[in-house]
């Protein structure tokens, strides 16, 4: 069928080609692609009606015409493949070669000075640089869109470069235009071509340095860039548009830069450098993810593994900076997300998916895990010694790490020797061994577990000894920050049982009864402890804690006084019980099964019952509870009488009902199981009565029953948290008055209160919200700053996560501050609050008042009134914190007259404290401090608990005043200085205050320095425990006597002590040497007296004087030189007193002064001579002598430079350099034959590799007499590198001279063994047995069969040493 003629109509959006000749364009038919009208000739015409519309086909060959195909396509298939994959490589050689290549045309007709840059490797024949041309904003941006797009011919667009694209420009464009990767790599090419040609026409120094400055400043724009695309991540959250296109941009930008990198676009030591401390300064979970998968693209450049082309056997110290930087950044990133809970810590998203965020934890440490593998196995070891905190936390997680690889049996051989080798190197570069040397050890040994233990000095009087005393631990307990975060230092630092046992006996010390926090701090320290990852056991802390109850029913009355506070021993079983920590039934069996019951002579029966009625009793428990009871009525039945569980519940009950009258309460008799009983029951009576306000006078009456009377504040924090959620507080003054409560008792805040986020939001609406409306005008008068600030500076973590309440403190602090400057700014509205407080008529109003008149009637009617009307007080009171807002000026100046004048009694002073209108300042300004002091200690004077709480306060901020005013007057104020001392002296803050104090007052009193010490170690003990001192014999005692009451909780008495001591010593005698004489004989019998322990080793602390320092530590270590010299025993806690002691004090000179600690030259000469007796000894002499060796090691590192320095003065000397070589030489030697530890070996290698480096640097830089540089001694050069065939030799690699022993011997066996067992080992050629042997059987093998006296045939031996053959025959 013919076809038929259609017309053509233009398309849309399609332009027509345009002919060669524009001015012909009007005359010219348009044609466009692949749309003109068919023009047909007759031959097609023919074709198409003989062949195309009748069809046409051919017969096929064979009977399938699949298999033919196929067959044929097979055949030429590949063909065509290999054809068209050579041309396309030719292609990409010529694009490479030819096209991406700037030509060298302009190098050539360079200097020759700029003909080896490293841009003329960017350059090839037949191309030159393009242009700069200057192009508006519209067409540079077209000309970028060109670029970006690759249907652009480059050659059209590579004529020029606009200006203005510059570094930065270009690269921001390259990933916003996404410009393809070839065109974006020309452009970069093109830029760094035309920059380097501009600095070289200006001479800028050399080519090297023209090219090293312009990588830098290329690379310094790549990071810049790439910084800021990752943390952009976290603006594009809640916009999935902007999310996918920042993904697209920073996917980009890691292409475009990794063929910079590979290209060596940039310069790859800095680019480095910024990639690891920039993964290591990101803390936010969300960044780890992208900041590692940067760190996997480069880790090649990064690490590169030893011994390949890259990188040499010896790395590096830029290297070796970077991978120990990059491992100790991994490991830490490992340890944060393997303790932490959730993997994002952003406040606003929170992962509610336990899988997902377990997988997405995993999947992180799998990451990590590789990473530190990889190093691990290809990188040096030295990159895993790390100091010792640090080791402590990443070991269990390079363990677990290698443990988890999947490897062959010998490389998981090698990596246990690497292991094993890092772990001993970090362990031996400890210096303190207390917690590590004790540990677990003499455990099941009860006299040596002992915590408390009979004086050596007088067998009347007890102390406390325990392994492993943490000193630090009891400062901050001392201390205790309400912002202390306990949970992270639980988990770090306290690793042992005696630690939480350390924590019980503090908190139950007479001394420590000023911590009203104590009892929950210990319960809340030990749930974290059981509950952190590598926790205690539950029953374990149980068990241990009534170990120690058994053991202080043992004491004596007065040692029991001396050590516990019974009453706060009853508080802190009974929390413990409340928190499931400890249970009354085992305490019960533990009694029964002890047999303390039943023997006559021992009184620990009765120790034991006072304990058990004091403890929380549950119904259940009654029978067991009177069982015990009764099995000592034979002894004294008053007990079961007097406190069997049917009379407690008697006593509670009269309790009740005295509560419920309002009746006056003397609780004093009563055990603490029935006061529990009663708490419990009127917390439930106050929670499940019918809501009422509760105003001021219910709150202060409630903490008289439950804190004062009851003594329990957890379920008056209890109420409290009741009370608020529901909004019972009736009106400003109770929120007040409930303010004052919580900073009183701040430490408790945070321990109680179990929602710090809700209450706190809660407490803010109730005063911003509800109590705002309700009662205005006191309002804008009483102030919460207080409040505000407190939660503020202690609560920063709650604030993180809770941007809200961040929010809702700042403005109601704000607002604090506006509404007193609005009534200090308008008087009038001060007038009307005036006139509302007061009920004063409209007709009777004043347009203005009178100061002073208003001021001196308030102040007179709230002192004179003498009845219980509260509203008139509160009035009154009202009124004169007015006048102080609104002129605050004027009411200090009145103030200051009204004390001036001093018409008021002490108890007046009080009730203006109390009601916050007088600070003690004031007081302290008008009347001086001395009129203060009898007001900050004297128990009987009360106040409220805003004056208590202002008290303490007053006395922290005045401390050094304060005792300054005691001191100079000591008659009358002696029990003042004691109590603020003891009280207020281990404070962190005050320590060094204290010290101060503490030795001018031993200074001014030299004669009864020893009544001071006395008294400050008894303050607060009860008065019987002064019993055991006899006056008579005090007045003849020395000092040094004293000491052997020392214990960790009044070690820092002694430490000032200890201080006086030493400074009178030097002082005293004017001749150097026998002031250090009797130094040393003071020091030594200390040591005696306390003996060598860790408590011993800190008793110099507050020793400030350098040189004071140096003689200690030099009398010390003259003692251990002398011992090692002369082959003295001594114990492995004198050694241990001896580390710590000279680290502890070496501690302290570089801090006091930046310097290493010296070593005299007569300890050096004694130095010498150790290393050369223990070079001398044989292996296993040096076996017995390892405890020795290890301190002596300690010593060498802690005055490592100035030994070094010794050395190689001594070296360049020819009258010193012999026995110098030879000491360096012992050292060698000694390293040989320290076979049988890897820790010293590691810790001799450490010595070595650090005089050789000292050496090395050195010699580079002269000696500091003149410019002569110092000679290296050659032996350094031989120090092995650190790896393990440097320690651990390889079995096939150990020779032993001696001769094998099979265990054959000549000797001859006596007895019934003898007889039965003759084996002889039988000489073939002579046919006679030659000699008896006896071999002990092959445990290796299971043997089923019963011991028989046949267990030689369970040897490996071969049965042809016996001439015994199998024979195949029938037996007979």
């Amino acid at each position: 069928m013919p076809p038929s003629k259609y017309i053509l109509t233009p398309p849309d959006d399609l332009y027509p080609y345009i002919s060669n000749n524009e001015h012909d364009q009007s005359h010219t038919k348009k044609i466009y692609p692949d749309f003109e009208p068919w023009t047909h000739t007759k031959e097609e015409d023919q074709i198409l009606n003989n062949f195309i519309s009748k069809g046409y086909y051919t017969t096929s060959k064979v009977n399938f015409e699949s298999i033919s195909a196929r067959s044929s396509l097979n055949e030429s298939l590949p063909k065509v493949s290999t054809q068209l994959a050579i041309q396309l490589s030719k292609v990409l050689q010529i694009r490479e070669n030819e096209i991406n290549k700037i030509p060298s045309d302009d190098v050539k007709n360079e200097p020759s000075s700029h003909k080896h840059s490293k841009i003329s490797i960017f350059s090839g024949p037949s191309f030159s640089l393009p242009d700069r041309i200057t192009l508006t904003d519209h067409r540079k941006e077209v000309w970028l869109q060109e670029l970006s797009s690759p249907y652009v011919s480059l050659s059209k667009i590579s004529k020029h470069i606009p200006h203005g694209l510059k570094r930065r420009q270009v690269l921001e464009q390259c990933y916003l235009k996404q410009i393809p990767l070839e065109r974006a790599i020309w452009l970069i090419k093109c830029c760094y071509s035309m920059e380097g040609k501009v600095l070289a026409m200006k001479n800028k120094g050399s080519q090297e340095e023209i090219d090293k400055q312009l990588f830098k400043e290329w690379t310094e724009n790549f990071v810049y860039i790439l910084e800021k695309l990752v943390f952009e991540m976290t603006q594009h959250y809640n916009d999935s548009n902007k999310l996918k296109t920042w993904k697209i941009e920073v996917f980009y930008f890691l292409k475009l830069l990794g063929n910079c990198y590979t290209l060596e676009l940039i310069d790859k030591e800095i680019f480095h450098h910024w990639l690891v401390e920039f993964v290591a300064k990101v803390e936010n979970f969300e960044f780890i993810p992208l900041t590692l998968h940067m760190l996997t693209i480069f880790w090649d450049g990064i690490c590169k593994p030893l011994g390949t082309k890259g990188n040499t056997e010896m790395l590096s110290n830029q290297s070796l900076f970077l991978i120990s930087k990059m491992t100790d950044m991994l490991l830490q990133k490992y340890s944060t997300i393997y303790q932490s809970r959730s993997m994002i810590n952003d406040e606003k998203y929170i992962i509610n998916d336990i899988k997902k965020n377990n997988k997405l934890k995993e999947s992180m440490l799998s990451i990590l895990g590789t990473l530190i593998g990889k190093l691990f196995q290809e990188q040096t070891l030295e990159a895993f010694l790390f100091p010792s905190t640090s080791w402590d936390l990443y070991k269990p997680h390079l363990y677990e790490i290698m443990n988890s690889l999947e490897v062959s049996p010998e490389v998981a051989l090698e990596i246990k020797k690497k292991l094993e080798l890092v772990s001993y190197s970090n362990e031996s570069l400890k210096m303190n061994p207390w917690l590590d040397n004790h540990t677990n050890e003499n455990t099941n040994n009860d006299e040596d577990s002992s915590v408390i233990k009979m004086n050596n000095a007088n067998m009347n009087l007890a102390i406390i000894q325990m392994n492993g005393i943490d000193t630090k631990f009891t400062e901050i307990l001392d201390d205790n920050p309400t912002d202390f975060d306990w949970a992270s230092y639980v988990d770090q630092h306290i690793l042992q049982i005696n630690q939480l046992m350390q924590l019980v006996l503090w908190a139950i010390h007479p001394s420590r009864q000023h911590h009203y926090e104590s009892h929950q701090l210990v319960a809340k320290l030990l749930l974290l402890k059981i509950n952190s990852i590598e926790g205690i056991q539950e029953f374990e802390i149980e068990d241990s804690i009534w170990t120690l109850v058994f053991k202080i029913a043992k004491l004596s009355n007065t040692n029991k006084m001396l050590h516990v506070a019974l009453s706060s021993l009853y508080n802190l079983l009974n929390i413990l019980i409340t928190y499931g920590i400890l249970k009354v039934p085992t305490y019960i069996r533990k009694l029964i099964s002890s047999g303390v019951l039943y023997l006559p002579e021992s009184n620990d029966k009765f120790i034991h019952c006072n304990i058990l009625i004091n403890l929380k009793i549950s119904p259940l428990m009654k029978s067991q509870y009177n069982m015990v009871l009764r099995n000592v009525m034979e002894y004294d039945v008053t007990y079961y009488e007097r406190f069997n569980f049917e009379q407690l519940q008697k006593d509670a009950e009269e309790i009740k009902s005295k509560i419920l009258k309002s009746e006056p309460l003397n609780l004093s008799t009563y055990p603490l199981s029935v006061r529990t009983m009663v708490a419990e029951w009127y917390l439930s009576h106050l929670c499940s009565d019918v809501l009422s306000p509760v105003d001021n006078n219910i709150l202060v009456k409630n903490f008289q029953i439950f804190c004062v009377h009851l003594k329990l504040f957890h379920h008056y924090y209890k109420w409290i948290e009741f009370i608020v959620y529901h909004q019972l507080l009736s009106n400003i003054i109770a929120l007040e008055t409930l303010m004052d409560i919580l900073l009183c008792y701040e430490k408790l805040f945070s321990q109680f209160i179990n929602d710090h986020i809700l209450f706190t939001k809660t407490f803010i609406f109730t005063y911003s919200k509800v109590l705002k409306e309700k009662d205005p005008d006191v309002y804008k008068v009483i102030s919460f700053a207080a409040f505000w600030k407190f939660f503020m500076k202690n609560f920063s973590l709650v604030l993180n996560i809770d941007n809200d309440l961040r929010t809702e403190l700042s403005v109601v602090y704000e607002e604090e501050k506006t509404k007193h400057e609005n009534l200090h700014m308008n008087k009038h509205e001060a007038l009307d609050i005036y006139h509302a407080i007061n009920n004063i008529n409209p007709e009777e109003k004043d347009e203005h008042w009178n100061f002073t008149e208003a001021f001196q009637t308030n102040i007179k009617n709230l002192l004179n009134l003498t009845n219980d009307n509260s509203n008139e007080e509160l009035t009154f009171r009202i009124n004169l914190l007015l006048l102080m807002v609104v002129n605050n000026r004027e009411y200090n100046k009145f103030m200051s007259i009204f004390l001036k004048r001093k018409d008021f009694k002490n108890e007046n002073l009080i009730r203006l404290i109390s009601f916050k209108l007088l600070t003690f300042e004031q007081i302290q300004n008008i009347l001086g401090i001395t009129f203060v002091l009898p007001f900050l200690v004297n128990e009987n004077i009360k106040g409220s608990l805003y004056f208590e709480s202002h008290r303490r306060k007053y006395i922290k901020d005045n401390y050094v005043k304060i005792l300054n005013a005691c001191e100079s007057d000591m008659d009358a104020f002696y029990e003042t200085f004691l109590a603020i001392v003891v009280n207020f002296g281990t404070s962190k803050k005050l320590s060094d205050s204290t010290t101060k104090l503490l030795i001018d007052l031993f200074k001014n009193n030299r004669s009864t320095s020893t009544h001071i010490m006395e008294d400050l170690l008894h303050y607060g003990f009860p008065k019987e425990t002064h019993e055991l001192e006899d006056d008579n014999t005090l007045d003849d005692s020395k000092p040094v006597e004293l000491y052997s009451r020392l214990d960790f909780l009044n070690l820092w008495i002694f430490q000032s002590f200890t201080a006086y001591q030493i400074q009178e010593l030097l002082t005293e005698y004017t001749e150097p040497h026998r002031s250090e004489q009797e130094l040393k004989l003071f020091l030594f019998d200390i040591i005696e007296l306390t003996g060598p322990n860790e408590l011993s080793a800190q008793l110099f602390e507050k020793v400030i004087h350098v040189p004071t320092i140096e003689i200690i530590i030099k009398i010390f270590e003259e003692d251990f030189f002398q011992r090692c010299l002369t082959g003295s025993d001594v114990s492995r806690e004198y050694l241990a007193t001896i580390v710590e002691l000279a680290s502890s004090l070496s501690q302290k000179i570089q801090k006091d002064e930046s310097r290493n600690t010296p070593m005299s030259e007569t300890c050096f000469r004694s130095f010498q001579r150790i290393m050369s007796s223990f070079a001398n000894e044989d292996s296993k002499k040096l076996h017995t002598s390892e405890p020795m060796i290890d301190v002596y090691l300690k010593l060498f590192s802690i005055h490592q430079n100035s030994i070094f320095e010794h050395i190689l003065n001594s070296v360049q000397d020819r009258r010193t350099s012999e026995p110098c070589h030879a000491f360096i030489d012992d050292m060698f030697t000694l390293f040989d034959r320290v076979t049988f530890s890897l820790r010293l070996k590691l810790m001799l290698y450490e010595i070595l590799s650090s005089l050789k480096s000292y050496s090395i640097y050195a010699s580079t830089t002269g000696n500091e007499t003149g410019n002569v540089k110092l000679t290296i001694p050659p032996k350094l050069l031989q120090v092995p590198p650190f790896q393990v065939s440097s320690f651990i030799k390889e079995e096939e690699d150990i020779e032993d001279p001696e001769e094998l022993d099979l265990g054959i011997t000549t000797t001859e066996e006596h007895g019934e063994y003898a007889e039965r067992n003759k084996w002889f080992l039988y000489d073939k050629k002579e046919k006679l047995y030659t000699s008896p042997f006896k071999s002990e059987p092959y445990h290796n093998i299971t043997n089923y069969q019963p011991d028989t006296a046949g267990s030689f045939n369970n040897t490996c031996l071969n049965l042809s040493l016996f001439n015994a053959s199998f024979e195949r025959k029938n037996p007979r």
